[in-house]
């Protein structure tokens, strides 16, 4: 798999993943240095992080980048 299909493939569980470390959009956010907005509109697919956020999350998440991509097939 590519950095970009990767980057652009679906995020599998952010929001479960946040969720369970009692996370808001804007702590989380805040933690990996973007908007809470920014967070909610990767969460629905309407945008595509950036390798830096991307990192970032897996980060602050406690994950390792594979989980957070889904891989179909």
């Amino acid at each position: 798999m590519s950095l970009d299909q990767a980057l652009s493939g679906d995020l599998l569980g952010l929001r479960d993943m946040r969720h369970r470390r009692r996370l808001t959009v804007g702590q989380l956010g805040k933690a990996v240095g973007c908007s809470g907005a920014h967070i909610s509109q990767i969460e629905r697919g309407v945008r595509r992080p950036s390798l830096v956020i991307f990192v970032a999350l897996a980060k602050v998440l406690e994950c390792s980048l594979a989980d957070l991509v889904r891989h179909d097939g």
